[in-house]
């Protein structure tokens, strides 16, 4: 979700709805917002003078911390289990 911001007024817009519903359904989360920040990157140049895009929700930080905490967590499981099984033959 974005703000677009004119110098008369502050304006909400989701802006990526549109973009959101095109690849929501083919491709996984932070390929969507990938092509968000793109698409906003494309479309700043063509905005009127004054108007700017303000992202104020980007998930993104969000699923890379939980993907990482996720492979952390499957190798100390894999590690516990292989030094478990270690113990067990010996």
């Amino acid at each position: 979700m974005a703000y677009l911001e004119s110098p008369s007024s502050l304006v909400f817009k989701p802006i990526n709805l549109p973009l959101v519903a095109e690849h929501a359904r083919r491709h996984d989360a932070l390929t969507v917002i990938d092509s968000v920040k793109d698409k906003i990157t494309r479309i700043k140049d063509s905005l009127p003078d004054g108007t700017s895009i303000i992202p104020v929700y980007d998930r993104s930080d969000l699923i890379h911390r939980a993907i990482e905490n996720l492979r952390r967590t499957l190798i100390e499981h894999a590690l516990d289990d292989a030094l478990g099984l270690s113990l067990d033959f010996t």
